[in-house]
């Protein structure tokens, strides 16, 4: 048997009228944090690379400014 509430004992007698009594309980808190756990460093390495490619074209523009004396006066199409 628990051991008695002296809160609870004290105040009126219990009696045949309507008392009202406050019950209380304990809940457990649970919650989650976000803290930093290490730190990471990145670093990019820069590549560099020439390529000689091939294939074979459709269809090719050609479009010149200029003056037509200094083209010599040709179609360059």
């Amino acid at each position: 048997m628990p051991a008695p509430n002296l809160a609870a004992t004290a105040g009126p007698a219990i009696s045949e009228e309507e008392h009202e009594v406050t019950l209380h309980e304990e809940t457990p808190v649970v919650e989650k944090r976000v803290v930093p756990r290490e730190r990471v460093r990145l670093d990019t390495d820069t590549v560099t690379e020439q390529r000689q490619v091939g294939e074979e074209v459709r269809k090719e523009r050609i479009e010149v400014e200029g003056d037509e004396e200094q083209l010599g006066g040709q179609d360059q199409r």
